[in-house]
């Protein structure tokens, strides 16, 4: 929040020198330096957006799999720093409990997990999802095995901590039901 509270310095600033009178050949030169610039930033900003566009289709295609209501787990194996929350469109179009909550996992925000009603979530047959995950699930209260485990594949970081356990585990318990260059999604077996 104090980061976002800088930018209304560029706010003022902006606001300040647009109200102050230059002389023409000023305005002129100012305007020939920018609008190139804006140019190639908006054709590099239109490039990304691209890019990451296909990774959403590729996760709303995968949730067509997932039933109303069903428990999914997304993993993010990418190093793609835009996708920290791409997650959160398998329920664009349906209710469904996904767990992952960045802003209740951070505790920079208002949102926080209620520890006290928390159900024990499950990975498959494993006692709790291994620690190195860093999810929270209260032991005290009724265990629920997770029924969908979705994981985004983009830029797969190879150093990723425990990558190799949570996939053994995965591939153990869940079978694959949707795959393409960017995720897999995986259900429960029965």
């Amino acid at each position: 929040v104090s980061v976002r509270f800088c930018y209304l310095f560029f706010l003022f600033f902006f606001f300040a020198l647009s109200t102050t009178v230059y002389p023409k050949w000023i305005k002129i030169m100012v305007l020939t330096i920018l609008i190139p610039v804006i140019f190639v930033h908006n054709f590099g900003f239109n490039k990304t957006i691209k890019s990451q566009y296909k990774i959403v289709q590729s996760i709303v295609k995968a949730s067509r799999f997932i039933p109303e209501n069903a428990v999914v787990l997304p993993l993010n194996f990418s190093k793609n720093w835009l996708a920290g929350n791409y997650d959160n469109y398998l329920g664009i179009d349906k209710p469904m409990v996904i767990l992952h909550n960045y802003e209740a996992s951070t505790g920079y925000f208002p949102v926080h997990w209620n520890r006290e009603k928390m159900p024990n979530t499950l990975l498959g047959n494993q006692n709790s999802i291994p620690k190195c995950l860093d999810w929270i699930g209260e032991k005290a209260h009724a265990s629920y095995v997770i029924d969908y485990v979705f994981i985004l594949v983009d830029y797969i970081d190879e150093e990723l901590k425990c990558k190799e356990t949570i996939e053994n585990i995965v591939r153990q318990n869940y079978e694959l039901i949707y795959s393409d260059a960017y995720c897999h999604l995986y259900t429960k077996k029965l």
